[in-house]
């Protein structure tokens, strides 16, 4: 009997011993609960007939979110039909967003989804990048076009932990009009609840040698920088669909596509998808991924 009892403490103090820690101290295990699996995706806009039309693309686009087993994350411009048929491609997700042209359904969307047996939405808000950021259709700082962000205030079903996740997609022109559009965000986010962590993405339309990179990155880093292992992927994440001459030149320059983060979210892994199934395109992005657990 004592014998037995021996072995059985032994037993225990030896898998105590090599129990893998994480640098934070805790027990890290692959199904850890309190990962969250986060990305951002251009669907790209509505395109027509053949094989990048969107009623072949959206399935494409439906198996990698489900295979890469995303919990959250921001999509750059879909129209509402689109968001409505990947909604019922993606039982058990939602989307929040309005659109850009009249801050109900006309126009392109920033929308985030959500898996909702995982989050709590509490609040959310879509508001005009431009001098008159409650004017939907408006822009300014010479954009060629109106752009927004929504952010959403969740709650992590698990965990209780809340934070904020927002996503945008800035300017395809004006430098000026990007600077500007991410200074207001930046503002308007740090302004929420200086309490909890924020999370970015979108399509910035620049590369991490711009203006506009450093002046995000000054309040929020970008989760690469942070991540515990190497990235995976390519180092871009704009591909246009393999067509030349985007493809003679696939480096930083194409690189537009971010995770940022607060300080003190713990960056596990970053990776960039391809985005073909089967060989054929879903979108003219590649998706940008990150797993991350809160402070």
């Amino acid at each position: 009997m004592m014998l037995r009892l021996k072995i059985m403490l032994l037993t225990i103090f030896i898998g105590f011993a090599w129990s893998p820690v994480g640098t934070s101290g805790e027990t890290m295990k692959s199904d850890n609960p309190a990962r969250i699996k986060v990305a951002t995706f251009n669907l790209r806009c509505p395109l027509d007939g053949g094989d990048l039309s969107w009623d072949k693309r959206a399935p494409r686009q439906a198996q990698i979110i489900r295979e890469n087993h995303f919990d959250l994350f921001g999509t750059q411009e879909p129209y509402v039909y689109q968001l409505n048929s990947l909604q019922k491609l993606l039982p058990g997700f939602r989307y929040v967003g309005q659109g850009r042209d009249d801050g109900k359904e006309a126009g392109e969307f920033s929308a985030i989804f959500y898996k909702t047996d995982r989050f709590e939405l509490l609040q959310h808000e879509t508001f005009v990048l431009s001098l008159t950021p409650q004017i939907f259709g408006s822009k300014s700082w010479d954009a060629a076009c109106t752009r927004i962000c929504t952010w959403g205030k969740f709650r992590d079903r698990r965990t209780r932990k809340e934070f904020l996740f927002a996503n945008t997609h800035l300017d395809h022109v004006s430098d000026l009009a990007r600077v500007e559009s991410a200074k207001m965000i930046i503002s308007r986010l740090s302004r929420l609840d200086a309490k909890i962590p924020i999370i970015l993405v979108g399509d910035f339309n620049q590369n991490p040698d711009s203006h506009v990179y450093r002046t995000i990155t000054g309040f929020l880093p970008d989760s690469r920088s942070l991540a515990e292992t190497p990235h995976q992927g390519p180092n871009y994440s704009f591909m246009a669909f393999g067509a030349t001459p985007v493809t003679a030149k696939l480096n930083r320059e194409w690189q537009i596509d971010f995770i940022f983060v607060s300080s003190g979210v713990r960056v596990l892994t970053h990776q960039t998808l391809d985005n073909r199934v089967d060989g054929h395109y879903a979108s003219d992005h590649d998706p940008v991924t990150a797993e991350l657990i809160l402070p």
